[in-house]
């Protein structure tokens, strides 16, 4: 759902989408909902289209705070399973 569209995100927009395109369509999409809740119109596909990108913000941190951990784990143990079968 690009700026004053009703044509939804792709994944892979989402997933390009810098961290600052990401938190601009999010408060877009929240000032949305805001103003159909208040006009009494369905908001439906709005808060649809924020579920979508907050759940790529809450991956996007994930990834930051435990991505690295994660990586350098996920080496050791690859390279003791190699160097066991060796």
């Amino acid at each position: 759902m690009s700026y004053g569209t009703a044509k939804p995100f792709t994944r892979k927009q989402i997933e390009t989408m810098t961290d600052d395109e990401l938190y601009r369509n999010l408060s877009f999409l929240r000032q949305k909902i805001r103003e159909c809740q208040q006009t009494r119109r369905n908001s439906y596909e709005h808060e649809v289209e924020f579920c979508y990108l907050m759940n790529e913000v809450t991956k996007r941190d994930r990834w930051k705070t435990e991505g690295g951990k994660r990586r350098k784990r996920m080496v050791e143990l690859s390279t003791k399973s190699t160097a066991a079968s060796n």
